[in-house]
């Protein structure tokens, strides 16, 4: 555990932080700092990093993503007047970044449903957490189709919603 948040911490301080205003991936890196938490848990209580710690983490990372960017879209002039390079902001406003949110976003489903596989949920756990995938990569193809301030707050909101439920739901049913 502690060499996880050693790394985490070592990642988001040498790395995420002077990368922001440098290059869009510090996007990818701060959500590698982000997903930390989980595997920092896992290895606490179990004292080993095994498939259900990773499986987690890919949870967290993914869902990241489009939570980060509907932000930074709802905050663009604020993320352009401190000089940040967020993940897609370049040429048409908008399009990447939401193709970015719906692609991390779609990844979301299929990942809880391995949750089952896991041996972290049962089936019932993994189908409710894909459920609420499905729906933020819903709210995602939304804003895709329409890149407008309501649309990115619909994802903000949504991603406000689908991770705790995603992550009670693993938990709860098993």
């Amino acid at each position: 555990a502690a060499g996880v948040g050693m790394g985490a911490a070592a990642l988001y301080v040498l790395a995420y932080t002077p990368m922001k205003r440098r290059t869009t991936l510090c996007t990818l890196a701060g959500a590698v700092c982000g997903a930390a938490p989980l595997p920092l848990g896992w290895a606490a209580a179990r004292d080993c990093l095994d498939y259900g710690a990773w499986l987690l983490a890919a949870v967290l990372f993914a869902w990241q993503v489009p939570h980060a960017l509907s932000v930074a879209w709802l905050r663009r002039e604020d993320v352009e007047r401190a000089g940040f390079r967020i993940l897609a902001f370049r040429g048409d406003p908008g399009r990447a970044a939401s193709q970015m949110c719906l692609l991390y976003a779609l990844a979301l489903a299929p990942l809880a449903l391995q949750s089952a596989a896991a041996g972290l949920t049962d089936w019932r756990g993994a189908a409710a957490a894909a459920l609420a995938g499905a729906v933020l990569a819903f709210q995602c193809l939304r804003f895709c189709l329409r890149r407008d301030d309501a649309r990115a707050r619909a994802v903000f909101r949504c991603s406000l919603v689908c991770l705790p439920i995603m992550l009670v739901a693993m938990m709860a049913m098993r």
